[in-house]
């Protein structure tokens, strides 16, 4: 299998197929390119962003649970 038959097979998403062509056709040092970069970039940050608010929410439930401790009443 050749690297061109490789990379065709990795894109299976038919809108990133299109954007594949377009970039292709376009050139690397087009706006088209630069803006696509750029998305992917923002998509990883935005996923980022949901994974370390995950992780806080973990972790705050875990700080809560060692808090809770039952206290004695005492009933007349």
């Amino acid at each position: 299998m050749t690297k061109e038959e490789s990379a065709k097979e990795k894109i299976s998403c038919p809108i990133g197929k299109c954007i594949s062509a377009f970039g292709k056709q376009i050139g690397t040092n087009s706006q088209f390119h630069t803006h696509m970069q750029q998305s992917r970039i923002e998509f990883l940050k935005a996923i980022r962003s949901m994974i370390d608010k995950r992780i806080d929410i973990i972790h705050q439930k875990k700080n809560c649970a060692n808090k809770k401790k039952a206290t004695k009443i005492e009933v007349e």
